[in-house]
């Protein structure tokens, strides 16, 4: 059974959306990503996410804000499998339109508020290309769900 991890883009429910990336310390590569982690004990994979975007960046959520994207993938490091969910969790702004404030951890040197664009330029690894592409898929299709119900 492969080792659960979960990614976890944070965006804002601004237009356009923003994305939060996170930026390893030097010593750990130096790249951007989003939040990622590990589940913990019989932790479901949206409890994870959660707690994972709280303890990186102090962003809190509530199983509401959750968007599962639909994409997860595998790959093997440090000796183990694994399995990636990719999830986004929304954000809201401020009054001003400014993103919620971020709080590091000690993870993390740097952070960032991206366009889409911005975003996918910036990450290194294709599986979080692909995650981040998934999710704002997923997002163009919510408010398109919503209208049609109530048609």
């Amino acid at each position: 059974m492969p080792h659960l991890k979960v990614q976890v883009y944070v965006f804002t429910n601004t237009k356009p959306q923003r994305y939060l990336l996170l930026r390893y310390h030097d010593e750990k590569g130096g790249y951007w990503q989003p939040v990622t982690g590990s589940v913990e004990g019989d932790e479901s994979l949206r409890d994870a996410a959660l707690r994972e975007a709280r303890e990186e960046t102090g962003v809190t959520g509530r199983a509401g804000d959750l968007v599962e994207s639909g994409y997860a993938f595998d790959f093997h490091s440090y000796g183990k499998d694994r399995r990636e969910s990719v999830f986004g969790l929304r954000a809201s702004a401020a009054r001003d339109g400014a993103p919620p404030p971020v709080t590091l951890s000690r993870e993390h040197q740097a952070f960032r508020w991206c366009t889409f664009e911005e975003a996918l330029s910036l990450l290194r690894w294709d599986s979080n290309k692909e995650g981040l592409r998934s999710l704002a898929e997923r997002l163009v299709e919510a408010p398109r769900q919503s209208r049609e119900t109530r048609e």
